[in-house]
């Protein structure tokens, strides 16, 4: 994140070093706002049910950048034969993830798709998933959470991590 018009947030609780040490590569004008825990809202438990429920999102990596690579170098026919390559094999992920019992898909689109699954069955999801991306040699992260907010924070995590790997919030 980060551009001229978009301000860097980083937000941190730990050693005042760590912050000493972030704040030295972050750009010019970044400000130090302490972290206050009075500003986290209280979950919102209005829709949880008996049964806990795990949201995983994946989403494929740097498919973009490889679409704009073709595009840019003006060679429509590569840039074509990646976006079939790519929904190829999301498509095939998605079918496979979907057929795990108790596994629900619940959205897909483009390179992403979000599940939904009891806790029980976050390792067959996680193992099921790392065979797929060998199978099929596609690059996709993949991030859960006790809700959606957890899964996308585990998402980001898992993309700044290096990609192509599978991380569990709070897990």
């Amino acid at each position: 994140y980060g551009a001229p018009d978009v301000p860097v947030r980083l937000f941190m609780h730990g050693p005042p070093i760590l912050a000493f040490a972030a704040g030295a590569l972050l750009p010019h004008g970044s400000k130090y706002v302490p972290f206050d825990p009075s500003l986290i809202p209280p979950p919102d438990h209005s829709h949880q049910n008996s049964d806990p429920t795990l949201i995983a999102i994946i989403d494929g990596d740097d498919v973009g950048a490889g679409t704009e690579k073709h595009l840019l170098s003006r060679d429509l026919d590569k840039a074509v034969r990646y976006s079939s390559y790519v929904t190829d094999s999301i498509g095939h992920l998605i079918v496979e993830l979907d057929k795990i019992p108790n596994v629900e898909l619940l959205s897909q689109g483009g390179d992403s798709a979000i599940f939904a699954f009891a806790p029980k069955y976050a390792k067959v999801f996680e193992s099921t998933l790392e065979n797929l991306r060998n199978q099929k040699n596609f690059r996709v992260s993949c991030g859960y959470g006790k809700d959606s907010r957890e899964a996308f924070l585990a998402l980001r995590l898992a993309k700044s991590s290096g990609k192509n790997i599978t991380i569990g919030y709070g897990h």
